[in-house]
């Protein structure tokens, strides 16, 4: 069957023209898929387009034509051509856009092709992508063949995944992972703590996905990849205090990869993590499998949000840590709310654990010495499984005595943590210093060099990365260029945003109101942390966007609403009359709707309406004022003369 390509300026006759038969013994087409206008030869002399097969009534006319076939006349206004052919057999059949507009984000499943190109339906959100040969353009719109555009790029690949010059930020990636794929049967399912609502503590819809499939278009095969205290993400329960404790461990790699009897992926998914119990004072090791409870995801997503602890990288042995502590304490639920000492006592066996509060305010305030005794502790968790409750020792240490203990504590290798008091009510207020309050500081190094100012300075790493303190001596303060025995006594070697940062101990007394320690010289050191792991995420694929409310057609963006906007369609021909000529552009009424210059004056003219609206509305409103404000006038008058009349009436009586 042959096919023309008709490229005109109008978008009711542009498009691919297909073979319908012979018209006064010439070939005519028809337009596909819209059935009209067709292309023929009127009373066997003019090449024209028009909405009935042979009527005179036409959009475009080549009149007077002695060519045989349509793509050999002069056309003056128009062009008709062969179709080029694609082969769209290897096009994805799934696609994902990521739009700067929640409305045009999303899966596309593709349909029927269009003008031989492939064509792609959001079904949730009613918007297509389609291409139009005509004037070979993609379009992101409401319907296949609807020039009214939320986007659209000049481009002649059909690989809809290829295609680039789009407005604004747009990526399309095809979809090569098996959505709702079943567990592989040959994977552990523990039966003691199972994939439902009784492990999550709490009825809340989610997806249990394992571990390493959380990215489903790369799984992930690492267990450990240098254990790093910025693996460790909060996620949507209130854990931060075992994220904090984990992170703190974390500081010290072989501890964390002591605890897995497995050191790489399990092939069965089932895995062995000890940790300890206050309660008998033995180690009881949690028997866990690899599924992990997360958001419920579309199709097209390919990362999954774990609802508990986030994955920064492809290191899944946090979401296992992890899902061993809720089996240690029944649920996920039972997670919410603690304290980082208690999961230190759990990870590492250490019961003595203290805590220095600080009392005032200023650079040298007392710190008041707190200390966790274990034998109450046990009392109070018959009743309360994660009690770690903390005792008066009735010891006060000075800001010195503090420092001195804290850099002893550090050659002797304990575990420490320090956080900021919260001053908002808001959990985890980021400050303008760069220091987040009411989070858990691991303390890295207490140093003392004598001689320097200051001398005394203590090293902390956030454990999320990317936030660190922005005040005097962190990463960009320039006073370390003039200090170069400090920067040597320190080891001073910035690492980009990993989290880790100096301050002067008179600024760490000053912000920081709490310092935790493990009572116990670590049996490894601190890792050196070869690479920087800033806090990020799986991939940009985590930030897959919202997806609500319709779409506005002719209007500009509303400020706060991240919706895509309708653009205005393009030019429609308007169908000439009489005679076997070409009708004027103008001939038989307006287009069907403007093209983008007439959509704005439109738009102006509105405008202008609208404000001689109003300008007539204020006139009628100061006259109404004016009158009554006479009126106002003439009551007063008439009251005036009130008044006369009585004062006439009373001396009249006298």
């Amino acid at each position: 069957m042959g096919k023309l390509l008709v490229t005109t300026p109008y978008g009711n006759t542009r498009g691919v023209f297909v073979d319908c038969g012979e018209h006064s013994g010439f070939p005519a087409y028809q337009r596909q898929p819209q059935q009209k206008p067709f292309l023929y030869k009127m009373f066997g002399e003019h090449w024209a387009i028009g909405d009935e097969l042979g009527t005179p009534q036409a959009y475009h006319c080549c009149e007077n034509s002695n060519a045989s076939k349509p793509e050999e006349a002069a056309w003056d206004d128009i062009t008709v051509g062969p179709v080029k052919e694609v082969d769209t057999a290897d096009c994805p059949k799934q696609v994902v856009f990521k739009t700067a507009y929640s409305n045009t984000s999303g899966g596309y499943v593709r349909v029927e092709d269009y003008e031989g190109y492939p064509a792609y339906a959001n079904e949730d959100q009613g918007v297509y992508c389609w291409h139009c040969l005509a004037n070979n353009t993609w379009y992101l719109a409401d319907g296949v063949g609807s020039c009214a555009a939320y986007n659209t790029t000049v481009s002649g690949e059909h690989m809809i995944d290829k295609v680039t010059g789009w407005q604004g930020t747009v990526t399309i990636t095809p979809i090569t992972w098996e959505a709702n794929a079943p567990d592989p049967p040959n994977l552990w399912r523990d039966p003691d703590f199972p994939p439902d609502v009784s492990s999550l503590g709490v009825n809340k819809k989610c997806e249990w996905v394992r571990c390493s499939d959380i990215d489903r278009a790369a799984p992930c095969e690492v267990l450990f990849d240098e254990v790093h205290p910025n693996d460790c993400l909060q996620g949507g329960v209130g854990n931060c205090w075992l994220i904090a404790g984990i992170a703190s461990v974390a500081e010290f790699p072989s501890v964390i990869e002591d605890l897995f009897e497995e050191k790489a992926v399990s092939p069965d998914g089932k895995y062995h993590i000890k940790l300890y119990d206050m309660r008998d004072r033995q180690w009881h090791t949690m028997c866990v499998d690899s599924l992990i409870p997360c958001e419920p995801r579309e199709y097209w997503t390919r990362v999954a949000t774990p609802l508990f602890s986030k994955l920064n990288g492809k290191e899944l042995w946090v979401a296992l840590l992890e899902k061993a502590f809720a089996k240690f304490v029944g649920s996920y639920q039972n997670l919410s709310g603690g304290q980082a000492s208690w999961a230190w006592q759990a990870l590492t066996g250490v019961e003595e654990q203290q805590w220095f509060i600080k009392q005032g305010d200023g650079s040298a305030p007392p710190w008041q010495k707190c200390q966790v005794k274990p034998d109450k502790q046990r009392e109070h968790m018959k009743s309360n499984r994660r009690a770690c409750p903390f005792y008066p020792t009735g010891e006060t240490l000075s800001t010195q005595e503090l420092f001195e203990t804290l850099a002893k504590w550090d050659k002797d290798n304990y575990m420490m943590s320090a956080s900021v008091a919260a001053s908002t009510g808001t959990i985890e207020h980021k400050r303008q210093d760069g220091l987040v309050e009411g989070h858990a500081y691991s303390v890295l190094k207490v140093v003392h060099v004598p001689g320097c100012n200051p001398e005394r300075m203590i090293c902390l790493r956030n454990p999320w990365g990317g936030t660190e303190w922005n005040g005097a001596w962190s990463d960009k303060d320039p006073q370390w260029n003039s200090q170069p025995k400090l920067k040597q006594g320190c080891g001073f070697n910035p690492n980009g945003d990993d989290g880790r940062f100096w301050m002067c101990f008179a600024d760490f007394t000053i912000n920081f109101s709490n310092v935790f320690a493990s009572a116990s010289a670590m049996k490894t050191t601190r890792g050196g942390h070869s690479r920087s792991k800033a806090q990020g995420k799986l991939d940009a694929w985590l930030e897959d966007p919202c997806f609500e409310a319709p779409t506005v057609h002719g209007a500009a963006p509303t400020p706060g609403k991240n919706q895509a906007i309708l653009g205005p369609q393009n030019n429609a021909a308007p169908p000439g009359s009489g005679g076997g000529g070409q009708a004027p552009k103008t001939a038989g009424g307006a287009p069907v709707s403007g093209d983008l210059d007439v959509f704005i004056k439109e738009q102006r003219q509105e405008q202008q309406n609208q404000q001689r609206l109003l300008l007539e509305l204020q006139r009628q409103q100061g006259e109404q004022q004016k009158m009554m404000t006479e009126m106002k006038d003439m009551m007063k008058l008439l009251m005036d003369q009130q008044k006369a009349i009585q004062a006439q009436l009373l001396d009249a009586k006298k």
